[in-house]
């Protein structure tokens, strides 16, 4: 199991909001594993940018 740490954010209303509705949707099960998703898509996003500009990540 991964050891996980705990952010605070502040967001405006309507990304809550928006954030609120994606969880509502059933697709996610809270906020915080929404956000994960983000990030991990722009994780994927970047890792496969660099290894298209030949200057991978890792």
């Amino acid at each position: 199991m991964k050891i996980m740490s705990q952010v605070k954010l502040d967001i405006p209303a309507e990304q809550l909001q928006w954030i609120e509705k994606k969880v509502s949707q059933g697709r996610f099960l809270d906020a915080a594993e929404y956000v994960r998703h983000l990030v991990r898509r722009d994780l994927e996003r970047t890792e496969q940018e660099a290894t298209a500009s030949g200057h991978p990540l890792k």
